[in-house]
C-alpha cells in the first residue's frame, strides 16, 4: 500500500510538472480520504523520517497544526554553513515545536511550498531538499542538505511561501512549520504547487 502512495505521488508530481492542468485536492494521508490530514498521522516516509514527520502529495493540501509536534532545537543546524538556512540570529524565529512534512520531488520541477495559517495564527517555514535516496531527518542528524529557504515574515493571518527547484536530480523534499517565539500557535493548510 506505500509502494503505491508513493508511486502515486510521484506520477502525481510528473503530470503537474507537465502543467495536466489538474487542481488541487485534498487528502487524508492517514485513511486514503476524507478531507484532511492531521499532521503526525499520516504515512512515515519510505525509510524513516524526522519524528512526527507526515508523508503528503504534490498539490494536495493538508491541515496541520504548531501546537505540538516535534520538539527538537534546530538552531545550530539552521545556522551551519553546509545548512545555511538561516543564521543563528534568527533562532527566535524558527523554535520548537515543529509540524514537519515530507515528499518527493522530481528532477526539472520548480514549486513553491504555501503555508496558509488560520487567522491570527503566526507561522515560519523551513523547506529543505535532500538525497531522494535518503528518507532519514538530515536535521536531527546534523548533517548538510542540497537548499535550504525560509520564510517567516508575513506575520500573523499571513501565508509563507518558500521555492525549491529540482534542475537535474530528484530530491527528498522536507518542510517544517513552526510558530515564532511570541506569535500565536494554531492551524494551518500546507500545499506544495508548482510555482
Amino acid at each position: 500500500m506505500m509502494t503505491s502512495r508513493i508511486a502515486l505521488s510521484a506520477l502525481t508530481a510528473m503530470l503537474m510538472a507537465c502543467g495536466t492542468g489538474a487542481g488541487t485536492t485534498t487528502a487524508d494521508a492517514g485513511t486514503g480520504g476524507g478531507t484532511t490530514t492531521d499532521a503526525g498521522t499520516g504515512t512515515p516516509p519510505p525509510t524513516g523520517g524526522c519524528p512526527t514527520q507526515t508523508e503528503i502529495a504534490f498539490n494536495s493540501a493538508v491541515r496541520g497544526s504548531t501546537v505540538a509536534g516535534w520538539d527538537q532545537n534546530l538552531t545550530t543546524w539552521f545556522s551551519q554553513s553546509n545548512v545555511a538556512c538561516a543564521p543563528a540570529t534568527m533562532s527566535a524565529s524558527y523554535p520548537a515545536p515543529f509540524a514537519v512534512f515530507s515528499l518527493p520531488q522530481p528532477r526539472t520541477t520548480d514549486w513553491d511550498v504555501v503555508v496558509t495559517p488560520d487567522s491570527g495564527v503566526d507561522i515560519s517555514v523551513v523547506a529543505w531538499q535532500q538525497s531522494s535516496t535518503d528518507g532519514s531527518c538530515f536535521p536531527a542528524r546534523g548533517i548538510g542538505v542540497v537548499s535550504c529557504e525560509v520564510s517567516g515574515r508575513a506575520g500573523p493571518g499571513g501565508a509563507e511561501t518558500v521555492r525549491l527547484q529540482a534542475t537535474t536530480n530528484p530530491y527528498r523534499m522536507g518542510i517544517l512549520v513552526t510558530t515564532p517565539q511570541g506569535g500565536t500557535r494554531g492551524g494551518f493548510s500546507v500545499v506544495v504547487r508548482n510555482h
